[in-house]
């Protein structure tokens, strides 16, 4: 009964990104990707990606996790935003991300890090894959993110429904 609404949500992000090319005279592209699925759990991430007249471009990723018993978003939680799982996450988004990983971590020190990820709920990318979650960032136009094996030390997933 749940899944009309995600549907509904899905097509509106499509229908978003062709307003916003239309609006600032762009090419845009939003990219939808499933990238876990069971009885429980459906992980779905958008890629959107717009270029723009003068060269410039802007890439964002949106993340929903559903469960699939109760129809509702879960809730990921960041819980360790210590230098230590900063760093983690530097090496892991360099070593598995793209270039907007360089940009993103060699603008901003770990202190602006803490502040974004505590301040700004939605710069943190969450989503599951078969191998475990990706844990990454999204801000100033840019995102990367990295496989996270061991997701459960850093993260407390709200869903009383999933088992991992």
């Amino acid at each position: 009964e749940f899944i009309s609404k995600y549907n509904q949500l899905f097509y509106t992000i499509a229908t978003e990104t062709e307003n916003i090319t239309d609006t600032n005279n762009c090419d845009g592209k939003s990219t939808a990707y499933v990238t876990y699925m069971d009885e429980e759990l459906l992980s779905v991430v958008f890629v959107e990606a717009y270029t723009f007249a003068d060269g410039s471009s802007y890439e964002d990723i949106l993340c929903f996790n559903i469960d699939m018993i109760t129809g509702e978003l879960i809730d990921i939680d960041l819980t360790d935003i210590s230098d230590e799982f900063l760093s983690e996450l530097e090496v892991r988004c360099r070593e598995q991300g793209t270039s907007q990983a360089d940009y993103l971590f060699d603008s901003y020190s770990k202190d602006e890090w803490r502040g974004i990820l505590t301040n700004q709920k939605y710069a943190f990318v969450s989503f599951f894959t078969p191998i475990g979650m990706e844990f990454g960032i999204t801000y100033d136009g840019c995102w990367c993110c990295s496989t996270f094996k061991d997701y459960e030390k850093y993260v407390t997933i709200l869903d009383d429904n999933i088992n991992l």
